[in-house]
This record gives C-alpha cells, sequence and structure tokens, in this order.
C-alpha cells in the first residue's frame, strides 16, 4: 500500500517540517516499515497550497496506524493510502 501522510497546518512550516520528521522517526525506527530519513525519496514535500506531506510503500497498513494511534500524531496528520499490487511492494 501506498501512504501520503499529509500534515495539517500548524503555527509555522517549520513546526510543520518537525512533526514530519518526527513520524518518520517514529515509523522507521519502531515498525518494520523501511524509511531511511536520509533518502531524498521519504523527505517532505509540499503540494500547490503548501500543504506539508510525505509519502513511502509498505505491506504494513496497521503498523502506519498504530504509530499514528500510539504517539497520537491523530490530530495533526491525515492519511491517504492508494492500495497497489503485492508484486510492487
Amino acid at each position: 500500500m501506498k501512504f501520503r501522510i499529509l500534515i495539517k497546518p500548524q503555527q509555522s512550516r517549520e513546526q510543520e517540517l518537525s512533526l514530519a520528521a518526527s513520524l518518520r522517526r517514529n515509523l522507521w525506527s519502531d515498525t518494520p516499515i523501511e524509511i531511511k530519513p536520509e533518502d531524498p525519496n521519504f523527505q517532505t514535500k509540499r503540494m500547490d497550497n503548501g500543504q506539508a506531506y510525505f509519502e513511502f510503500v509498505t505491506p504494513y497498513a496497521e503498523e502506519v496506524h498504530r504509530i499514528i494511534r500510539e504517539y497520537n500524531y491523530g490530530n495533526f496528520v491525515d492519511i491517504q493510502a492508494v492500495e497497489i499490487p503485492q508484486e510492487q511492494l
């Protein structure tokens, strides 16, 4: 499954980037999800409207939701998930 994590607007753009980085680190360190923080493919980007987001592909959908729930990110992010064929994971 491909995930796009959308960061809800915060008081500053710096807070949005910090929040995204924190969530990425938690996903990387506390799950089998392979998100390499230094890899440009996983960096935070901005949509045309300025909203921060990052994307990754993983078969561990339940782990994504667990981290968001356990670390209380639910009020700060929205999740978009797109089903992709297993062979593309």
